[in-house]
Formats: structure tokens, sequence, C-alpha cells
């Protein structure tokens, strides 16, 4: 009963901070409504090569932005931009983590796929969420931690009164 209970707590403990989502080679297709950002981090080393293109399936007017600061509002922050455009060659001058925005300015909602290559291989990008932008599950987060804590607490205090009343 211990074992399971422990096992029980670990996950709870575990899904608080680990994404559920599952990132592949093959970028899947994404969607964007106009006025709305998309972000995901890429990291490089110096002197890494990294090509960035955007095909969109649709007529919507698209914007890509490499950034080198962490981008921490919805805008487009032209001070840590390195690059911008379609097609994207970049050469990383320093070792960061990169993130790469995709902003749909118009004609939106509409599809995209990113392709991205660092020095001649595909990468696997993990999407960004900016804290209060919406998608981002933040209520979930904290409720999920609070929750975890809670029933943690309640069968702990349960087993030290069930052990009490045996002695």
């Amino acid at each position: 009963m211990k074992k399971k209970s422990l096992f029980l707590l670990l996950t709870l403990f575990f899904s608080c901070f680990f994404p559920l989502s599952i990132a592949s080679a093959v970028m899947p297709e994404e969607n964007l409504y106009t006025g709305s950002s998309a972000y995901y981090i890429c990291d490089l080393y110096k002197d890494d090569i990294l090509i960035l293109n955007l095909t969109h399936t649709t007529l919507g007017n698209f914007s890509m932005y490499l950034l080198n600061k962490r981008p921490l509002i919805d805008t487009i922050l032209t001070e840590s931009i390195v690059a911008e455009g379609l097609n994207i060659y970049y050469v990383a001058s320093d070792t960061l983590i990169y993130y790469i925005q995709v902003y749909l300015s118009s004609n939106g909602p509409y599809t995209f796929i990113l392709n991205v290559t660092r020095n001649g291989e595909d990468v696997q990008l993990i999407r960004y969420y900016i804290p209060y932008i919406p998608g981002f599950p933040l209520g979930f987060l904290v409720l999920m931690i609070f929750t975890g804590i809670g029933v943690s607490i309640f069968i702990w205090k349960r087993r030290i009164m069930k052990d009490s009343y045996i002695r």
C-alpha cells in the first residue's frame, strides 16, 4: 500500500512540472489568428547554422523573427531581433537559447508549417508559451499543484490518524 501511495504522489508531483505534449522532428501544421503569435525555443552553440523556412498553406500575411532574448510580452520586440523574414539563414554568434516568433498580421486565421534545420539536421522545436497569453494553461497548472499538495497532505494526515488509533 505504501508503494502505491508513493507512486501516486510522485505521479501527481511530476505531472505538474513536465509538459504533456511530445515534440517530433516533423513540425505539425499550426493555426494562428490575426494579430497572434506562436513562439518556439531553439538552443544554438557558437557558429551553429540555423535555417528556418516558414511555409503557409493559405493567404495569411506571416512574419517570422529570431530573438536572442526571452520574450515576456506578446509584441514584436525590435531590440532583440537578430534575423527576420520567411526564410532565415543565421550563424549563431554566441551560445544562447534563441526564440522563434511567428506572427500573423492579417488575413487570418490560417495555417503554417515551420521547417527548421541546424547544421544540416532537422531540429525538434519546443513550443514556448508566455505566461498570461491566451493559450497558456497557467490556471490549470496552479490548480494541479495545489490539488497535488492538498491530496498529499490529506493522505498523510489520514495515515497518521489511522496509525495513532491502532496503537
